[in-house]
């Protein structure tokens, strides 16, 4: 897809299309596109957002909520994803340790 900044409005619709169609890999790929033609879209953000946690990517979805916040001020980053992204990075460190002690 040719995503010049001419065309980055139809690259969001895009998005919100695939989102909907619960295409969520695809939608997620074209919000990408969409945030590496305007780092600062709140609302790109906030989508990548909520499609990483349909995706179980709780770390990355909260990353990607902060950011989005980050312009957007009034933006909520919603209770589940901060619990969820805190459990996921207690497993990873959880594992890290296992890996450690049974070298």
């Amino acid at each position: 897809t040719n995503l010049s900044p001419k065309n980055r409005g139809t690259c969001f619709i895009l998005g919100e299309l695939y989102q909907l169609l619960l295409q969520n890999e695809q939608a997620l790929t074209t919000f990408n596109k969409v945030i590496e033609l305007n780092p600062k879209n709140a609302s790109a953000w906030l989508h990548k957002g909520e499609l990483l946690s349909e995706l179980g990517r709780f770390n990355e979805s909260l990353q990607a909520y902060q950011q989005a916040k980050s312009f957007n001020k009034s933006i909520i980053i919603p209770p589940s994803v901060v619990s969820s992204a805190n459990v996921e990075i207690q497993n990873q460190l959880i594992s890290q340790l296992n890996m450690t002690t049974n070298q």
